[in-house]
C-alpha cells in the first residue's frame, strides 16, 4: 500500500511496497513529476502514461480506479504492476490524499499472454505449429 497527501507527495509505503519498489525507490517522498522521471510508467504494452493518467493523480481528483496495468522501470528491470487507488477523505469528506495498492503481475500476465498463444495446450511440452 502506498499514501499520497493531498498535493500528491508520497508520504508512505508500506513493507510489501517498499520491498518490491526497492529499499532506494527515488519515488518515495516525492512528487508525481519525479515518479514520471524515475518510474518511467507506461501502459503494458509500452505507450507512455500521461501524468493524469497515474492511478494516485485520478484518486487525487476523487476517482475509484481498480485493475489498472502499469509497466514501470526499477533499479531491477521493468515490472508490470497491477494497481487500485482511490481518494483518502477525512471524516468531513475532505480529500486528504489518496492510498494505493500495488501487486507484481508480471509473470502471471506472461503467463497469460502464452496461453492465449495459438495452439496452446497444457498437455504438450511444445506448442503446436499446426
Amino acid at each position: 500500500m502506498l499514501a499520497c497527501a493531498a498535493d500528491g507527495r508520497l508520504t508512505h509505503a508500506n513493507r510489501h511496497a517498499r520491498e518490491l519498489l526497492g529499499a532506494g525507490c527515488p519515488a518515495l517522498g516525492t512528487y508525481p513529476d519525479t515518479w514520471m522521471r524515475e518510474l518511467r510508467p507506461r501502459t503494458a504494452s509500452g505507450v507512455a502514461l500521461p501524468l493524469e493518467d497515474l492511478p494516485p493523480v485520478r484518486a487525487l481528483e476523487g476517482e475509484v480506479v481498480k485493475g489498472v496495468d502499469v509497466l514501470v522501470t526499477l533499479p531491477g528491470g521493468d515490472v508490470l504492476l497491477e494497481t487500485a487507488a482511490r481518494p483518502a477523505n477525512d471524516a468531513r469528506g475532505r480529500r486528504r490524499g489518496a492510498v494505493m495498492t500495488i501487486a507484481d503481475v508480471t509473470e502471471r500476465r506472461t503467463l497469460e499472454g502464452r496461453m492465449r498463444a495459438p495452439g496452446w495446450a497444457p498437455w504438450r511440452s511444445e506448442p503446436h505449429s499446426g
